[in-house]
């Protein structure tokens, strides 16, 4: 093997393998902003299965409200957890992006109120909520 196709080999590796992760991180950040953003994850639990009493429980959190996902598709979220009959709904979170540049308090504040719970709606504050109040949902 001459010293020529010897930097050919290493050549094609080394842009193989750059060409790969290219690939990889490309298809990891469609994923992050595409993808992942408007998922929807459901899961049952029972507490006690001995009984057939039960109350159900909807925990949704990480909106991230922003500009390319706005109150139109929070209220696909909103659908989802009516259709799920809730009896308590509870909201742990993250509801904007960042508050500073995009917030539509009156549209999410009507999609919040679409939705229904037999009992409560409740809201766990954090730091990017110190703005909202529980009481206009």
């Amino acid at each position: 093997m001459g010293r020529i196709d010897l930097y050919d080999k290493i050549f094609e590796n080394f842009f193989g393998t750059v060409f790969t992760l290219l690939i990889l991180i490309g298809s990891c950040v469609f994923y992050a902003f595409k993808i992942e953003p408007y998922r929807i994850a459901s899961n049952q639990l029972y507490l006690n299965e001995k009984t057939s009493d039960f109350i159900k429980v909807v925990q949704f959190s990480d909106t991230h409200i922003k500009a390319d996902f706005n109150y139109k598709n929070l209220d696909k979220v909103v659908n989802y957890i009516n259709k799920q009959n809730p009896d308590v709904v509870v909201f742990t979170g993250d509801l904007y992006d960042n508050y500073a540049k995009y917030h539509d308090d009156e549209h999410i504040i009507k999609e919040l109120q679409k939705i229904n719970a037999t009992y409560d709606k409740i809201a766990i504050w954090e730091s990017r909520l110190r703005w909202w109040s529980c009481q206009t949902v």
